[in-house]
Parts: structure tokens; sequence; C-alpha cells
């Protein structure tokens, strides 16, 4: 089977296993060994849909003492309050995004397109924020934008940052003068 195929046939299993009768069986029962000389997270399994048995290659994760020389028995769970968070540009010009790292450095994570999307990891109380392109480091002049990660929006942590310099909070008609600065192309990126 190749690469396209199985990721197609796995892309289906969820919506299949809902709605079909159908099994997969694993075809040879994985081994493990406790020096790490015999990992084998790849098992083999088999699917029908009805036009005869499909092998496949599926991620079957080791037992702990595999990975870990031994020296845990049972996984355990990570202490960790982090998440993914998305800094969107809105605008038609390319920016820069940098971290604040709270004692005076700003570090550069990148710059994002116009209409662009950018993502990182990220834990309450980092500081990130927008800077135009010919930002000075460390001058706090023409910062576009300052995102602090640790806002609530309706009891849910927020992920999504943006900057948007069309809208106008509260006036949906100054907002829309300002849109009818960008060509149509840009204001088809930005909807």
């Amino acid at each position: 089977m190749n690469m396209k195929h199985l990721l197609k046939v796995v892309s289906l299993l969820p919506t299949l296993l809902a709605t079909q009768s159908i099994s997969i069986v694993a075809t040879e029962t994985p081994s493990y060994s406790t020096d790490g000389s015999d990992l084998n997270e790849l098992q083999q399994m088999t699917y029908d849909l009805g036009y005869g048995p499909e092998i496949f290659d599926a991620y079957v994760q080791p037992n702990i003492t595999t990975f870990s020389r031994g020296t845990y028995e049972t996984p355990t769970t990570p202490k960790h309050n982090g998440h993914a968070v998305k800094f969107f540009n809105m605008s038609p010009k390319t920016i820069l995004l940098y971290w604040d790292d709270g004692a005076g450095r700003e570090i550069i994570m990148g710059r994002v397109s116009p209409f662009g999307v950018t993502g990182t990891a990220s834990f309450p109380g980092h500081r990130f924020f927008f800077a135009p392109n010919d930002y000075v480091q460390g001058s706090k002049e023409g910062i576009l934008r300052r995102f602090y990660v640790d806002s609530y929006r309706g009891g849910e942590m927020e992920t999504n940052y943006y900057y948007d310099p069309f809208h106008v909070e509260g006036d949906t008609k100054a907002t829309n003068r300002n849109l009818m600065s960008l060509s149509f192309a840009e204001y088809e990126n930005y909807n």
C-alpha cells in the first residue's frame, strides 16, 4: 500500500467506524524490549470496507519501559499549562512578531506576511507584539499591537490574537471607510 492510499484510509477511518460495521484487526502482536534494541512502534493491521482485506501500518504507542530504559513503568501526566497561540496579520503589509521576555529583551519570532498567520507554543504570562518592518528593537516606538497571553474571552483562554488596522471598535461606519482603502484582492484576503 502506498503512502497516499494509507493517508486516505486513515483519514476515512473515524467516519467509517462511526457509520459502518467494519473491523480493524492486528496481524501481529507488538513486541517490546527493555533495552531499546527491538522497538516496534509500527504494527500491521488489516481492514475491510467490503472490497476485500487491506493492510496498513499503524503507530502503536510502545510500552513506556522501552523508551524510559526501565526507569518508569507507568506514564505520568506532564504539568504543562501551555498551549498553542496564533497571531493574525489583517493588514496588507508584512509585519514582525516579537516576544517580549518581560526583562527588557525583545526576541523576534518572525515575519508575518500580509493577511497571514503564524503560531507558536506559549504560556500564560507571555507577552508578544507586532511591529513594522523598520522597527528598531528596544525602542518601543511604532509598536502596532501588544498581546498578553492570559486573557480570557467568555471563560475560555484566548488563543487567537489579531492585528487589524482597519477595525474600529464599536464603529462600523469608520471600519467600512478604512476598508475602502483596500484593493479588491486585498479585501478578498481580509475576509
